[in-house]
């Protein structure tokens, strides 16, 4: 029999106690730039066809500009210049290769990440190691 001595409960985050407190938690968090990147990625994907066009290879004989890193950084253009068409500072404010990186890590959230896309088969993501030389 089993006893249940050594188990201690998780005491529950409390509810705030009015709405005062419910909004101050809503609001003490600022957005990141990846926040920013993902609803501007979210604007721009399906409709600026030349943005989506940019995410669209998973291989570099695929690219754009035939390589995946330029058309990253052509993507995080379209971002740049959105953002500064909207005046949302902290995107136009940022330099090319962190809005790069940014949306790299948004498209992993959607997984839509090139290596993603190019590894998966049947719904399951392959891993890209060469099995013949292993």
């Amino acid at each position: 029999m089993s006893t249940n001595a050594n188990v201690s409960l998780r005491r529950t985050i409390p509810l705030p106690a009015n709405r005062e407190e419910l909004l101050a938690k809503k609001t003490m968090k600022s957005m990141t730039l990846n926040d920013y990147v993902d609803a501007i990625h979210v604007e721009l994907f399906g409709v600026d066809e030349k943005y989506t066009r940019f995410l669209h290879a998973a291989w570099n004989s695929e690219a754009v500009e035939g390589a995946l890193d330029i058309d990253d950084t052509m993507a995080a253009q379209i971002i740049k210049q959105y953002a500064i068409e909207k005046k949302i500072a902290y995107v136009m404010d940022s330099n090319l290769a962190t809005i790069r990186h940014s949306l790299k890590v948004v498209l992993n959230r959607y997984h839509m990440s090139r290596k993603e896309r190019a590894y998966t088969v049947a719904g399951e993501i392959i891993p890209d190691g060469d099995e013949d030389h292993a």
